[in-house]
């Protein structure tokens, strides 16, 4: 009975992680047709063996051949997890950053519109962060028809000494122990919309850190 082409590419890779070859034929294949699959695949399986056996006894070294140094492959960090609620606008942060935030406002009547832009304090107030900064002036803008103007919201984060404090001799700014979420309203007074839902995450400083690895093989 001739084989499916699914059973055929069953065969020919289920050899490369078993630490055999590719096979060389087919059964059950006309004349020519094992010759023609032979051929087309055996250069690359010469390729694939010879590569991964090199691989495998020089970049992995550790337990049973394999060294698990991915970022995936670390122990899931709470702390860095955000549990955030409904929101419009999301902004991640660090303690001491600044963040700069354009609130593009569009006109789409054909008259003029006034608006006026009021920030509501930042909930929680006992989260041991402060939020400072805020919409900066103009808060009061007038739109043509049909025309667009930019808000900028300036967010400043700021955390006190009951932080993660600094070690002996280490000069290191407050931070905090695991992530923090704030959040404000934004209402736009002219405007027929619903106050837009600002919420800041504020990260610890080891959270979502740039690694470098000194090895020469890339995880």
């Amino acid at each position: 009975m001739m084989p499916s082409a699914t059973e055929v590419a069953r065969e020919v890779w289920s050899g490369f992680w078993g630490g055999r070859r590719a096979p060389y034929h087919v059964e059950g294949a006309g004349p020519g047709y094992g010759a023609v699959l032979r051929d087309l695949i055996q250069p690359w399986s010469d390729l694939y063996s010879a590569w991964f056996d090199t691989l495998r006894q020089t970049a992995w070294p550790g337990a049973h051949g394999w060294d698990c140094r991915c970022p995936r492959c670390h122990p899931d960090d709470c702390r860095c997890r955000c549990c955030i609620g409904s929101a419009d606008l999301l902004v991640r942060s660090r303690v001491g950053e600044r963040r700069v935030v354009p609130i593009v406002i569009e006109n789409t009547w054909r008259r003029e519109r006034n608006v006026e832009l009021e920030l509501s304090g930042w909930t929680p107030s006992d989260a041991k962060v402060k939020i400072t900064g805020g919409i900066l002036p103009p808060t009061k803008l007038s739109l043509a028809p049909c025309q667009e103007k930019t808000a900028t919201l300036l967010i400043e984060v700021v955390a006190d000494q009951q932080g993660s404090p600094p070690q002996a001799g280490e000069e290191v700014p407050p931070d905090v122990s695991s992530c923090v979420v704030l959040y404000a309203d934004l209402r736009i007074i002219g405007c027929d919309v619903r106050p837009i839902r600002i919420a800041i995450a504020i990260l610890p400083r080891e959270c979502d850190t740039f690694r470098v690895d000194c090895r020469c093989v890339c995880c």
